[in-house]
């Protein structure tokens, strides 16, 4: 048994729309060892509105639509992301908040995920993962906003 804890490089959406900013980070993550990084895959498109406001004033953007339209990548920029990562001492995991960003992942070859506390209500996206994902995926629950029953009874 491996009792070696599992080190993440939360990226998230800390690369601000940047492939450049997402390879340096990736590359600060290589520096230190980590066991694998963790982006988030939001297309704005799918998740969310122009009313839906932002939880904090950036100054630049005017609500959550513009900051996920600002940071958000396409397939073409994920690509490049998975094929700088490919054969490297890290492994990439991705936290996907709709279907299309789900399927855009999967269709990158991607195999380890997290699933947000956040999305345990997304019926929707957890139906399509329980279904989609088989013994060569990884999933990661967080349970940060959900009860200990609601993770439970996912698995």
């Amino acid at each position: 048994m491996n009792n070696k804890p599992l080190i993440i490089g939360e990226i998230g959406l800390s690369h601000e729309g940047s492939v450049g900013n997402a390879i340096a980070l990736i590359d600060l993550a290589l520096k230190y060892n980590l066991d694998f990084i963790k982006f988030q895959d939001h297309w704005a498109d799918y998740e969310s509105s122009f009313s839906e406001k932002m939880r904090v004033d950036s100054y630049i953007d005017k609500n959550r639509y513009d900051y996920w339209k600002r940071t958000e990548f396409n397939f073409n920029e994920w690509q490049i992301l998975h094929d700088y990562i490919n054969g490297k001492n890290i492994e990439f995991c991705c936290s996907v908040f709709s279907p299309e960003s789900f399927y855009r992942q999967k269709k990158l070859g991607n195999k380890l995920w997290k699933l947000g506390s956040g999305e345990m209500l997304n019926n929707q996206l957890m139906n399509i993962m329980k279904k989609e994902l088989n013994n060569k995926d990884t999933l990661i629950i967080s349970s940060g906003l959900a009860s200990l029953d609601f993770v439970l009874n996912f698995a």
